[in-house]
């Protein structure tokens, strides 16, 4: 019983360090996949029907305005276009989504492996070594994403 209360204690100890260090990266990657997605959606639905509205603009001769509606949707579909390249606002989305899931994934592997620790002939050697794999492998993760990042920028 004092074994078990010890092990609970030390994963207790461990929960805060993952606390600390791992799940304000998982809470950041979780809530920062929204705008990217809705920026690309958005840029890329002006620039379809921008797109689209040029050559209607350019036929319709005794539309009011005409000069400075096709210049104004001209604008606007090469500067959505410009930034959602520069920004890339796909690649963002996908691998901030991508990253959250998988940091997700590790830390329900860890409490797994945490259960599993309590029967371990060590249980606080295979508590610590689960730990210390989530570390490598959360810190692995985001490093990649971070990396993916500044290759497309």
């Amino acid at each position: 019983m004092e074994d078990l209360t010890k092990f609970d204690t030390f994963v207790g100890e461990l929960r805060q360090l993952v606390k600390e260090k791992i799940m304000p990266d998982v809470e950041w990657y979780s809530s920062h996949t929204t705008w990217p997605r809705v920026l690309f959606r958005l840029a890329g639905v002006i620039v379809v029907i921008g797109s689209l509205l040029l050559p209607v603009i350019t036929t319709t001769k005794d539309l009011p305005f005409r000069d400075g509606l096709l210049t104004a949707v001209s604008l606007t579909v090469a500067i959505l276009s410009s930034l959602s390249t520069f920004y890339r606002w796909d690649s963002t989305w996908q691998t901030r989504t991508k990253t959250a899931k998988e940091l997700k994934r590790l830390i329900a592997k860890w409490e797994l492996a945490l259960k599993c620790a309590k029967t371990a002939q060590k249980p606080q050697e295979a508590a610590l070594s689960a730990t210390q794999k989530l570390f490598d492998d959360a810190f692995s993760a985001i490093g990649s994403e971070t990396s993916q990042f500044f290759a497309t920028v």
